[in-house]
């Protein structure tokens, strides 16, 4: 690439390839990126304010050759934004969706002595929980190592101390004590499913997050056998549900074991959660 007269002009320059290979975002994510570094923020960069030199184009340039292989933005910035709040997270987490700051907006007028969550990956689920007053303490459980480390550094820079971290492999393993509310982001998405979802999110997610690598059914079922025997009376399960192809399979899952249970739909008009009320 060419280092045209101005940071600006370069940007416009490398955001535009970018643009046409499919980032239609590229110009604020390469200021959202020298901005995260504290190289500049955007008035400077509009008023050209900045003396633009080979470092500062060598930081684009490293910007620009990992978008192009396709790594998601928030993985580059090691930074992803939940309900208002910004949390560290990197490859061994999933790249937080709005849908699930449904699950927080749901319980907002609750609060809940005690609760458990079922593979809380970068932790920000419980975090928000805690910051927003709706839990009094919860054990966050994942299988993964990596993913709970991550969790560790959001929770040490919110300064919570009413989480506990705990390495639980929830198909497999037992679970000890009953809660007020138990909330879960389980992997739904079947094997066959896998293979066809997009690239940034086959080739850089973690696919033990994204999939059970089965029918995507697994936690549900999981969770059907077990949450009378781990829940309060008067508690409250929440769960993101899968795909729309699974939905019903996950409905006859809960019904077949006698549950009543409400569905809401996310802002798409999507079948998003399974609210159980005990």
């Amino acid at each position: 690439m060419n280092n045209p007269y101005s940071l600006h002009g370069f940007i416009n320059q490398v955001s535009k390839k970018l643009q046409q290979q499919g980032f239609s975002n590229a110009k604020n994510e390469i200021i959202w990126y020298l901005e995260s570094l504290k190289v500049c923020n955007r008035e400077q960069i509009y008023i050209n304010s900045i003396d633009f030199n080979k470092s500062i184009q060598n930081i684009i340039q490293i910007f620009y050759n990992k978008r192009i292989k396709g790594i998601p933005f928030q993985y580059i910035l090691k930074k992803s934004t939940f309900y208002g709040r910004d949390f560290y997270i990197n490859e061994h987490t999933l790249i937080p969706r709005p849908e699930t700051e449904l699950i927080v907006s749901i319980l907002h007028n609750n609060f809940f002595n005690n609760a458990l969550e079922i593979g809380t990956g970068s932790g920000i689920l419980s975090i928000t929980l805690s910051l927003e007053n709706i839990i009094g303490e919860i054990i966050a459980t994942d299988i993964s190592s990596q993913a709970l480390e991550v969790a560790k550094q959001n929770i040490k820079t919110f300064k919570i101390e009413n989480i506990l971290i705990h390495k639980h492999n929830f198909l497999t393993q037992s679970l000890q004590g009953k809660f007020d509310l138990i909330v879960s982001n389980p992997p739904y998405i079947s094997n066959e499913e896998y293979h066809s979802l997009p690239n940034s999110i086959k080739n850089h997610e973690p696919k033990i997050a994204l999939t059970d690598k089965n029918d995507g059914l697994s936690f549900y079922l999981r969770f059907a056998d077990i949450l009378n025997h781990i829940i309060n009376p008067g508690g409250f399960f929440i769960c993101e549900l899968g795909t729309a192809k699974s939905i019903v399979n996950i409905k006859k899952i809960f019904t077949d074991k006698g549950y009543q249970y409400q569905i809401l739909k996310d802002l798409n008009g999507d079948n998003r959660i399974l609210k159980i009320i005990f």
